[in-house]
């Protein structure tokens, strides 16, 4: 954990904007760390004052389309905005698979090839989840 949390603090230094997809989760996720070790709570309570939550646009329908089909989840708002990024090639391909997922690898796996192949599954999504954010915003910009 402590690894995450150095990590974490390392790249989203110490000002501008922290973007997110669901403010409310991803602040829980800060606070739990700030819980788990205090010794970096002020560093992480500070990341959720920053927050910037892209998510909102949508479920504030502040931008809204048919094929949404009534919700504002990144996996649904992705293909309209950009449609030639998608999840369904990934071996974890939403979030509930990805939080069972990290469970798995640090807690009931103990075969180091399949733990390797979690977290790979596990970067590929992140990654994917980043890159759709930022391209989401860039089409936001050009409207």
């Amino acid at each position: 954990m402590k690894c995450l949390a150095h990590s974490l603090m390392e790249k989203m230094k110490e000002s501008g904007h922290v973007v997110v997809w669901n403010k409310k989760f991803e602040g829980k996720c800060h606070e739990d760390i700030a819980e788990l070790m205090p010794e970096y709570a002020e560093v992480f309570h500070g990341y959720n004052q920053r927050m910037f939550d892209l998510m909102e646009i949508f479920s504030k329908n502040l931008y809204a389309h048919h094929d949404f089909r009534g919700s504002y989840s990144i996996k649904k708002v992705l293909p309209v905005l950009v449609p030639e990024l998608s999840y369904k090639d990934l071996n974890v391909s939403d979030g509930s698979m990805a939080m069972n997922a990290w469970k798995k690898m640090m807690f009931e796996t103990e075969d180091q090839a399949e733990r390797e192949q979690i977290k790979d599954d596990l970067l590929k999504y992140c990654e994917l989840d980043t890159l759709a954010m930022v391209r989401i915003f860039e089409a936001l910009e050009k409207l």
